[in-house]
């Protein structure tokens, strides 16, 4: 599964409001580590593991999850130029795609995809060893790709430093009441934990399956009481009508 990152908005799920938007990535190894956002001149860094990442925004349980980062981090950032080293320019960053373990995939410019592979440099520009004619336009088929990536992950290989030192002034969460902690924690599978492997259903949310409902909910019009066995039936349902979140903050430890 390709996630397409950047301009996305970060919605804060306990205040249900719009805490942000997606303004770049933060990337250890070949992995997007952090979800990177800007307001104003404070830098803010939220792990993947502590968000939601769906298609169209990225979840995070509250406002306490974007956590002040250092100015100087070298982020990932949206609307950067790119070039190759013989001076040609090719787009600017409006998109990063990554599979469902967060390893990012490609670089998509207005047209154009560049494997991640491909990057030099980035840090006011990005430097792309690649020749303009060798682009993958948008619209192909990349799958091929994608399956020679994924069995070879050690070919990509972009440590970034310094490691991120954490400004939790003003920041720290508040610690939460058991009440509130069963409507409002968000439950997301880390990056190196095995996935449950469901037919059919997206793998970040294959960990609901076999868990219980800590209250009633209603999706489309079908009512599912309190203590209902989350099988993969209510998983697929739940997605397909836009209505996962409910399952997510319902669902019990």
């Amino acid at each position: 599964m390709i996630i397409k990152l950047l301009e996305q908005p970060i919605i804060a799920i306990h205040e249900a409001e719009v805490a942000g938007t997606v303004d770049g990535v933060i990337i250890k190894g070949s992995k997007a580590s952090y979800i990177y956002h800007r307001n104003a001149d404070k830098h803010f860094a939220i792990p993947v593991e502590k968000a939601i990442i769906g298609s169209d925004a990225v979840m995070i349980r509250d406002i306490t999850a974007m956590a002040l980062t250092q100015e100087n981090i070298k982020v990932l950032k949206s609307m950067l130029d790119i070039y190759n080293p013989k001076g040609g320019y090719l787009g600017y960053l409006c998109g990063i795609e990554v599979d469902d373990r967060f390893n990012v995939r490609f670089l998509c410019t207005e047209s154009h995809k560049i494997e991640m592979s491909k990057i030099v440099n980035y840090e006011s520009i990005i430097i792309v060893d690649i020749e303009e004619a060798d682009l993958l336009k948008a619209e192909d088929e990349v799958s091929e790709t994608n399956e020679d990536m994924a069995s070879g992950d050690e070919a990509i290989s972009m440590e970034i430093g310094p490691d991120i030192k954490w400004n939790y002034e003003n920041c720290q969460p508040e610690e939460e009441s058991a009440e509130g902690t069963e409507l409002s924690v968000i439950r997301t599978k880390r990056q190196n934990e095995e996935r449950t492997v469901i037919p059919g259903v997206d793998s970040k949310y294959a960990y609901l399956y076999g868990k219980r409902l800590l209250e009633g909910i209603e999706i489309e019009e079908t009512l599912y009481d309190k203590g209902t066995l989350i099988d993969a039936e209510v998983i697929k349902h739940a997605i397909a009508n836009n209505a996962i979140v409910k399952v997510i903050v319902s669902a019990e430890e």
